[in-house]
C-alpha cells in the first residue's frame, strides 16, 4: 500500500512539473517583438522541432513506425518523439478525483517523413512490439543546447544567443571551445549532457553577412537542420548598437595563467591551421607557441636569428591551408628585420625575411614601413605582399603626412564615414577626417608609448646636414596596439600608481572601446579593473587575452610565501555581452 502511495505521489509531481513546463513553452518560446527578422528565422528554424507535438504509433514495419499526429501544430521531419503507454490512473489524494494515468516511455522516435496523415518515422530506441500502439509527443522540459558561435561577430552571436535564453524554452550552455569542426560539437554537447548542439558560422560578403545555424543531436551526433539567413550592413549595426554597445562592462576573468617565464609581447593565430587559435609570446628574441586548454600545452618555439629584442609580433594568413604565419620585427642595436615564420608540424621554419622594415598586421592585410637608416621611421606607409613564396613591398597606404605604422587605425561610421585613430606622442588620441583635419582628441592621456628607442646620433654619410634634426627629436616610439573588433576600435589604458606619476609603477589598467559615430568618437569601458599592469593583449575569437605584470612588478604575497614575485599573469576575458 505504502509503495502504490509513493508511486501515485511520484506521479503528482511530474504531471504538475510537465504542465508548469508545457505552459511554459506554450507561452515562451517567441522572440520579443521588433527582433531582427534574420535572427528570428534561425529562431523559428530551431523552435520548430519542439513544438508541443503528439500523437499515436499506428503501425510499425520493422524500423519503420507510421504515426497519427493530434490536432494542433504539425509534425516536421528531423523531429524526435518519446513514446509512452499509458498504466494505471491516479487520483487526487484529497479529492479522490481523477487527475492522469502513470506514463512508461517505450522508446524514441525521429520522424523520416513529415508532410500529411500518416506520418512516418523511424525507431531510435525501443522496440517494435512495445511501440505498437504507443502514444507520443515531444518532450514540454526546456530543451538543453550547447552554443557554439565560433568566429562569428559577437554582437550577432551575443543578439542570438540571448533571443534563445529570453525565450524561456531553451536551456544554453556555451561551449568553451569555439571549434570549427561541428563534429566535435555534437560529442562535446553529449559530455556536457544537452540535447542538441548549436553551431553559428558567420561569412562576410559585400555589404551583407551570412549567417548559418547547424544543428546536431547530441545524442548520436546526427545533423538535422541548417539554415542560412542574411544581414545586410545597416542592420549589423543597428543589433550592434541594441546590444548594448555603449553599456558598461565589468571584466570579469574566464580563467587565468601565471607565465613561468618573462614575456613582453602577445599574439594570437591559428598556426596549426585547425580552426582554434594558438598563443604566441615573445620574450627576447624567443617565440613560444601554446595551445589554450586547461593550461597552457607548449606546440614550440624558436629563436630570431637576430640577437635582439623582437619589439611587435602578429600573425596572418598567406597561403589558402587555414594555417597562419608568425610575424615578428626585432631591434639588435639599429638594425632592425622583420622576419615570418610557419609551423610544418614538427616545426617552425622561416619563410621570409625584411631588412630594414617594420610590420603590422591590419584589418586591410599587412602593413610595412621603412627603417630610417637605423634611427626611426622612414617615409610612407605601404602594404606587404606575399608573392614567389617572400613578402616584398608593395602600394602605399593612403594617409596624412607624419603618421607611422603603429600610429593609426581606419574606422568607420554607421553612415559610411571613414576617419583614422591617431596616437600622439603625448598620449592622446584624435580622430582625423579624409581630409586630414582633427574633429576629436580624447581628454586625456591614455598612455600611448609601448616602447622608445634611442636614436643613432651619428649621421650616416652624406647625412651631416640633417644631424641636428636627428639629435633633436633624440626618441622614436612605438605605440600601444590598437585592435579593430566589429567596427570599434580597443585601445589599453594604463592607471599610475600616483596620478600622473609613472616613473613608479601602474595600480591597474584597463582596455577602452572607441566607436566614431559620424560626429564625434563615443569612448566606453570594454575591460575594467585590471590588476597591475597591461603589458600587451590580442582576441582571438570572443575572447580577449590580457597580459599583465604586479604593480611596481613585484606580487607582494609571493613574497611572504617564499615564491619568486617577478611573476606575470595571463588572463582571460570574454568579448560576449560587450
Amino acid at each position: 500500500m505504502r509503495k502504490a502511495s509513493v508511486l501515485i505521489f511520484c506521479a503528482i509531481i511530474l504531471a504538475s512539473l510537465l504542465s508548469v513546463a508545457s505552459r511554459e513553452a506554450d507561452g515562451e518560446e517567441a522572440p520579443k517583438p521588433g527582433a531582427p527578422p534574420p535572427l528570428t528565422a534561425l529562431f523559428d528554424e530551431l523552435s520548430s522541432y519542439f513544438r508541443p507535438v503528439t500523437g499515436k504509433i499506428v503501425g510499425v514495419d520493422g524500423t519503420l513506425v507510421r504515426i497519427e499526429t493530434d490536432p494542433g501544430p504539425s509534425a516536421r521531419t528531423g523531429m524526435r518523439f518519446t513514446a509512452f503507454k499509458e498504466g494505471v490512473s491516479f487520483t487526487h489524494p484529497v479529492t479522490r478525483e481523477p487527475i492522469g494515468k502513470v506514463e512508461a516511455p517505450v522508446g524514441t522516435v525521429e520522424v523520416t517523413v513529415g508532410e500529411g496523415q500518416p506520418v512516418t518515422g523511424t525507431i531510435l530506441t525501443g522496440s517494435a512490439e512495445n511501440l505498437m500502439g504507443a502514444k507520443v509527443r515531444v518532450t514540454a522540459t526546456r530543451i538543453k543546447v550547447l552554443f557554439s558561435q565560433g568566429a562569428t561577430p559577437w554582437h550577432l552571436g551575443d543578439a542570438y544567443f540571448q533571443m534563445l535564453k529570453e525565450s524561456g524554452r531553451f536551456d544554453l550552455i556555451e561551449a568553451g571551445e569555439q571549434t570549427g569542426d561541428l563534429s566535435k560539437l555534437a560529442v562535446l554537447a553529449k559530455e556536457k549532457g544537452a540535447d542538441v548542439a548549436l553551431a553559428l558560422q558567420s561569412e562576410e560578403l559585400k555589404g551583407q553577412t551570412d549567417l548559418t545555424q547547424r544543428l546536431y543531436w547530441a545524442k548520436d551526433s546526427n545533423p538535422f537542420s541548417e539554415k542560412k539567413v542574411s544581414l545586410d550592413s545597416a542592420l549589423i549595426r543597428q543589433i550592434k548598437q541594441q546590444r548594448g554597445g555603449f553599456a558598461r562592462s565589468e571584466g570579469e576573468i574566464l580563467f587565468s595563467y601565471t607565465l613561468p617565464f618573462r614575456a613582453r609581447m602577445i599574439a594570437a593565430g591559428d598556426i596549426e591551421g585547425i580552426g582554434a587559435s594558438h598563443i604566441i609570446l615573445a620574450a627576447g628574441n624567443t617565440v613560444r607557441v601554446y595551445k589554450t586548454t586547461v593550461d597552457l600545452f607548449p606546440l614550440g618555439e624558436f629563436k630570431l636569428p637576430s640577437g635582439g629584442d623582437i619589439i611587435w609580433i602578429g600573425t596572418a594568413q598567406l597561403e589558402k591551408d587555414g594555417r597562419e604565419v608568425i610575424l615578428a620585427t626585432s631591434l639588435e642595436g639599429q638594425k632592425l628585420t622583420s622576419y615570418a615564420y610557419s609551423f610544418t608540424g614538427s616545426g617552425f621554419i622561416m619563410i621570409s625575411k625584411l631588412d630594414d622594415t617594420f610590420l603590422r598586421v591590419t584589418e586591410k592585410g599587412i602593413v610595412g614601413q621603412e627603417h630610417f637608416h637605423k634611427r626611426g621611421y622612414d617615409g610612407p606607409v605601404f602594404f606587404v605582399e606575399y608573392r614567389e613564396g617572400a613578402l616584398k613591398k608593395g602600394t602605399p597606404v593612403p594617409l596624412p603626412p607624419g603618421i607611422n605604422i603603429y600610429d593609426f587605425q581606419s574606422l568607420t561610421s554607421p553612415d559610411g564615414r571613414e576617419a583614422l585613430l591617431v596616437w600622439e606622442e603625448n598620449g592622446q588620441l584624435s580622430l582625423y577626417n579624409r581630409q586630414g583635419v582633427r574633429i576629436w582628441m580624447s581628454p586625456e592621456s591614455y598612455g600611448g608609448v609601448n616602447q622608445s628607442f634611442s636614436r643613432d646620433p651619428q649621421p650616416a654619410p652624406g647625412e651631416e646636414a640633417i644631424a641636428k634634426v636627428v639629435v633633436d627629436r633624440g626618441k622614436w616610439t612605438l605605440k600601444d596596439r590598437m585592435v579593430f573588433l566589429d567596427g570599434e576600435v580597443l585601445v589599453p589604458r594604463r592607471i599610475p600608481i600616483l596620478g600622473v606619476a609613472k616613473g613608479l609603477g601602474y595600480k591597474s589598467s584597463e582596455i577602452r572601446g572607441l566607436l566614431y559615430n559620424g560626429i564625434s568618437v563615443e569612448d566606453r569601458p570594454f575591460i575594467q579593473d585590471i590588476n597591475g599592469e597591461l603589458l600587451d593583449y590580442t582576441v582571438a575569437g570572443d575572447k580577449v587575452f590580457v597580459m599583465t605584470r604586479p604593480i611596481m612588478g613585484v606580487e607582494t604575497k609571493k613574497i611572504l610565501k617564499g615564491e619568486n614575485p617577478f611573476i606575470l599573469s595571463l588572463s582571460v576575458y570574454s568579448t560576449r555581452g560587450r
